[in-house]
């Protein structure tokens, strides 16, 4: 869902297609950087990618749930 400057949605996708847009971006852009640990030469740096790939993944988190909970606030607003 896309919210206008008025805070009325302007367009939604399906909601399977909606609910689900999160955690493959998530995974889209966890997979990489996991991977990137893997891959480097020296373990002194290893806990810093694990660290980074936490806030990552919390961050995702925040947004999938932000997402749920405008969704839920407009369907209340909605009436549904």
């Amino acid at each position: 869902m896309q919210w206008g400057f008025d805070g009325r949605p302007v367009w939604s996708a399906p909601r399977d297609l909606a609910l689900a847009f999160t955690p493959v971006l998530a995974a889209l852009t966890l997979m990489p950087t996991a991977l990137l640990s893997l891959m480097g030469p020296s373990r002194q740096g290893v806990d810093l990618f694990f660290d980074v790939l936490i806030g990552m993944g919390l961050v995702w988190i925040g947004a999938h749930a932000l997402h749920l909970w405008l969704v839920r606030r407009w369907r209340r607003a909605k009436g549904l």
